[in-house]
């Protein structure tokens, strides 16, 4: 169940265009320090019964040069947890994550940035 994050809207990349390329190790960091937090996240709160799918969620690629993070929880039945089957209630620990550091990481870049 991996995430691909790498800041695709239009109006975002015309914004970061404009940020000279000294700026891309700070862009880099608040990448960093979000996909991390994003997994401590996820690992604090996913339900562990053998630790399998807890040891499962990492930051797998950090990429500089595309300023891209590839993180994920890559047990197999990730999603089976994450959004539950006909036998097995849902028990989210994922998306939720993902989506509330993505805004928090924006928000970091709009202020280093000074970006409307």
């Amino acid at each position: 169940m991996p995430v691909e994050c790498d800041m695709q809207t239009e109006k975002f990349l015309l914004q970061l265009e404009k940020i000279s390329k000294a700026a891309k190790p700070e862009i880099f960091k608040i990448l960093e320090e979000a996909a991390r937090e994003t997994v401590e996240a996820a690992r604090s709160i996913v339900p562990v019964d053998t630790g399998r799918l807890q040891a499962s969620i990492i930051v797998k690629d950090l990429n500089l040069f595309e300023l891209k993070a590839e993180l994920g929880a890559y047990c197999p039945y990730a999603a089976y947890v994450e959004f539950g089957t006909a036998k097995i209630k849902t028990q989210p620990f994922w998306f939720g994550n993902v989506y509330f550091y993505v805004e928090e990481m924006r928000k970091r870049l709009k202020e280093v940035f000074k970006l409307g």
